[in-house]
C-alpha cells in the first residue's frame, strides 16, 4: 500500500513539475537562464522531498507499532506488568488488531465510545500503538481501568 501511495505520489509530483513556471526553477550555473538540465535537477530535488517525507512517515508509522514499548512510554514503571496484562488479554500485542463483535480496537482494545472522552482525541490513531496506549493512559487519570468487567485484572 506503502509502494503504491509513493508510486502515485512521485507520479504526480513529476507530472506537476513539467509545468512548473519558469520562476519555481533554479538557476544552478547562474547564467541567466533556465536550460533542460536544470530543469530536470529541479524536477528530481522535488521528487526526493516526497520520497523523503514518504519515508519519514514510514519511518513513524513502523516505530508506533510495538504495544510494549508504547506502554512503556505512556505508563510509569510501576503500572507496566498491568498494562502488559491488558495488552495480552486484549491484543496479544498487535497494534492493529480489531474485535469483530464491538467498535474494540487497538493494542488496549479500546472502545469507539471511549475515544470520545473529552481528554482523549486520538480515535484516528487507534491502530496507532502510541496513540492507543496514550489514551489507555488517559482513561486510566479519569477514573481507574475505564473498563472495569474487560480490564479489571487482579495484580
Amino acid at each position: 500500500m506503502i509502494i503504491k501511495t509513493l508510486i502515485a505520489t512521485l507520479l504526480l509530483a513529476v507530472g506537476a513539475t513539467a509545468c512548473l513556471p519558469d520562476s519555481m526553477y533554479i538557476d544552478y550555473n547562474e547564467d541567466g537562464t533556465i536550460d533542460s538540465n536544470e530543469r530536470r535537477w529541479r524536477e528530481w530535488e522535488l521528487v526526493e522531498k516526497v520520497k523523503q517525507a514518504h519515508a519519514r512517515d514510514a519511518a513513524a508509522a513502523a516505530s508506533s507499532t510495538d504495544c510494549y514499548a508504547s506502554a512503556r512510554k505512556h505508563f510509569p514503571q510501576s503500572q507496566w506488568n498491568k498494562a502488559y496484562q491488558i495488552i495480552n488479554r486484549e491484543s496479544g500485542g498487535n497494534s492493529h488488531a480489531k474485535n469483530s463483535g464491538s467498535t474494540a480496537s487497538g493494542c488496549f482494545q479500546i472502545l469507539r465510545g471511549s475515544w470520545q472522552n473529552p481528554n482523549v482525541s486520538f480515535y484516528e490513531g487507534r491502530y496507532n500503538a502510541d496513540a492507543n496506549a496514550q489514551a489507555a493512559r488517559v482513561l486510566w487519570n479519569s477514573g481507574g481501568w475505564y473498563c472495569t468487567c474487560t480490564w479489571a485484572l487482579t495484580a
